[in-house]
């Protein structure tokens, strides 16, 4: 997977940096792993950083249950943001043994945005 690949050579001091001219390119089709099986992808992606570092970063954990739960096709409604809410909790848990502070202001603001989208809807 290129993600491990990324983390190895930044943890060997290998010197990343930008440059603005394409070096690749990639080809998008349903079968990709990052569309047709996003929440496989993500998953493999919390397992290679937990390996490298012990630990996954909230926007990883976020980013994993937003695609087990495909919210691309979904409303919005409070269930669904509950899913996001209990989906991330487990793998929060499971990964980091606790979860972290910067993930209630998140939560909060799911549960809210529902709320207001529930109420504008009346």
């Amino acid at each position: 997977m290129d993600y491990g690949l990324w983390i190895r050579l930044a943890r060997a001091g290998k010197i990343l940096s930008h440059t603005p001219h394409y070096l690749a390119s990639t080809r998008l089709h349903a079968d990709a792993k990052t569309l047709g099986q996003r929440g496989q992808a993500h998953a493999e992606i919390l397992r290679v950083t937990y390996r490298r570092f012990g630990r996954v970063a909230p926007s990883l954990v976020f980013g994993y249950a937003h695609a087990v739960l495909g919210l691309q096709n979904r409303d919005g409604s409070i269930r669904d943001r509950l899913s996001l809410i209990g989906i991330s909790l487990v793998t929060f848990l499971r990964y980091n043994r606790s979860v972290p502070r910067a993930a209630r202001p998140v939560w909060w603001i799911w549960l809210r945005d529902s709320y207001r989208d529930a109420r504008a809807s009346l």
